[in-house]
Formats: structure tokens, sequence, C-alpha cells
């Protein structure tokens, strides 16, 4: 079974190359965020036509997350934990083949001294109550996409310039850990515990021919889940694209 993640930075933006890869690569699913566009906008039809069942929660400009599947989706639920309708649209979850797919978004958070920062340490607590209150450590369950947090200093370009920085911070750090000690494993340092694999390049400097880039997509496992892992791969050949999103898809590989 293959399973991917992938922030498109807005599907009208990328629908082709997001076609073209689907083709190519034939996942089971595939979770998207950062689709920015209104539910009724998304190309459904389209992708239904590829085979694939359509998922998602969208708004106009901002955010928006999805999952496609080539087999049923069961279960959707939009949102976290005590949402509201007017909340952003960065969490979408449904069933595909048994396993417990979550496409999650979380804020940017802008500056360390913008309320959007202490927004962000928000979002991850609740996130942390929604697993508690929604699932159990011991069902198979995948929570992906982009996090906006580089965990380490093995997944940023130059970890002493980013030290305290945004997408570095301790208390970022922290509230991402608190996520994971749900009982999550992060699906990539199982198969490559080396740095300087990246999920994310700037658009400017020459970020990504230089490769100075951070790992802030995930792919997190419970153990159950995690005892399937075949592989876990970032495919850094979709950067290289015409027109490409900023990310990359995680792609996780399960016996």
């Amino acid at each position: 079974m293959r399973l991917a993640s992938w922030n498109v930075n807005s599907i009208r933006a990328r629908f082709e190359l997001v076609v073209e890869w689907l083709r190519e690569h034939q996942p089971d699913a595939l979770c998207l965020q950062e689709t920015k566009v209104a539910d009724h906008e998304f190309p459904t039809e389209t992708f239904q036509r590829l085979g694939y069942e359509v998922a998602r929660c969208g708004q106009r400009t901002y955010n928006g997350v999805a999952i496609l599947s080539r087999h049923p989706i069961e279960d959707v639920q939009v949102g976290l934990v005590g949402a509201e309708p007017d909340d952003d649209k960065r969490l979408i979850a449904g069933t595909v083949a048994g396993v417990r797919l979550l496409s999650a978004y979380v804020p940017n958070g802008k500056a360390l001294d913008s309320p959007s920062y202490e927004e962000k340490l928000r979002w991850l607590e609740r996130l942390r109550e929604t697993l508690d209150r929604r699932y159990r450590p011991q069902q198979e369950l995948l929570l992906c996409g982009d996090f906006n947090i580089a965990r380490d200093e093995r997944d940023v370009f130059e970890p002493e310039r980013m030290q305290g920085q945004l997408f570095f911070s301790a208390a970022e750090h922290a509230a991402l850990e608190r996520v994971l000690a749900f009982g999550l494993v992060d699906a990539f340092r199982e198969v490559e515990p080396e740095g300087q694999h990246f999920s994310w390049w700037d658009y400017r400097a020459g970020a990504f021919r230089r490769n100075r880039g951070l790992r802030i997509d995930y792919a997190f496992l419970t153990e159950p889940l995690a005892r399937r892992l075949a592989g876990c791969w970032m495919d850094k050949a979709a950067r290289a694209k015409d027109k490409p999103s900023d990310h990359v898809p995680v792609v996780v590989d399960l016996r």
C-alpha cells in the first residue's frame, strides 16, 4: 500500500503536476494541503475520472486540505475537536482500506512575536487533544502534512542560523513532540537517520539549487502501522518540475 502527502500550494496552480504525479506513482491515497480553493472549486470530477475518490474541505485563497483515494473513503471528519464552522480548513480525516488518514496543515506562525505564533502553538495543543479524544495509539493511523516545524538539526540547512527562529524554536519543538507522544513515529526517520534531506525550499535565492531547505512535511505513524513500514521517501524530483510547489511529496510504502 502506498500513501503520500503533499502541500501543493494551490491545487489550481499545481493541478497538472498532481495529475502527472498520480499517474506516475499510483498511490493508494494522497493527502493534500494548502489547496486554496472552496469545495465547489475543487477538481473533484477530474480526480474521480482518474479513479480517485475525493474528500475535501477548503476555503478560497488560503488553507484547504483533501484526501484522494483509490479505495472508498469512510468516516470523513473535518476539523479539530471543538471546531467552529468558520475555523480555518486545516484538518481532514478519513479511513482508507482500514488505515485512518489525517491530512493536516499546521499554521505558519508568521513570527515569534506575532499573535499567529501563539495560535500555532494552541492549534498543536488542540491537535493532540483531537488525537486523544478520537483515536487510540493501538489503531493503524497516519498523521501527515505540512507542520511548519523542522524537528531537529538534521532537518534544517543551517542549524546555527535557524536556532530560535520561526520553524525551529523551542516552543514549537515541544509542541510537536507532545503530538508525537500520543504514540507516533516519524516514518522518514525510521529509514533515513542522516540529515540534509528536505521537503521545502524557498522559491527565492536559488534555495533549491543550493539545497538550502527545511524538512517540515511529515508522515507520522502509530506503532501498529509502523510495523508495516517498507519505505519512506521524499520526491525531490517534483520540486524540479516547471512551476512547482515549494514542497515535495512525502511517500510511505507499507507492506
